[in-house]
């Protein structure tokens, strides 16, 4: 188990999905305060399209830091999902 959010950034790029969120999991287990370690849980449930999801972590990780990149995500995140293009579906 990495100790420190960067281990954890570190192998992340070298893991499956599905082995990242079980990372992540573990290392939230432990610390629940880390705001960067909600951020990237909520960054690779968006990956996957599991929005609630990701809306939920970044959500927690803006309650934990309000300078968290988080709220950039979010703002972001229910950006596409709020998107609506009248020209695709009003014709």
């Amino acid at each position: 188990m990495a100790k420190t959010i960067e281990e954890i950034k570190d192998r992340l790029a070298s893991l499956s999905l599905s082995e990242s969120e079980a990372l992540l999991t573990e290392f939230l287990e432990e610390q629940p305060k880390s705001a960067e370690g909600h951020f990237l849980l909520g960054n690779l449930f968006r990956k996957q399209e599991l929005w609630d999801r990701a809306l939920n972590e970044y959500l927690v990780a803006m309650d934990l830091d309000p300078s968290s990149p988080a709220a950039a995500a979010y703002e972001m995140s229910q950006r596409i999902l709020n998107f609506y293009d009248h020209n695709r579906y009003n014709q």
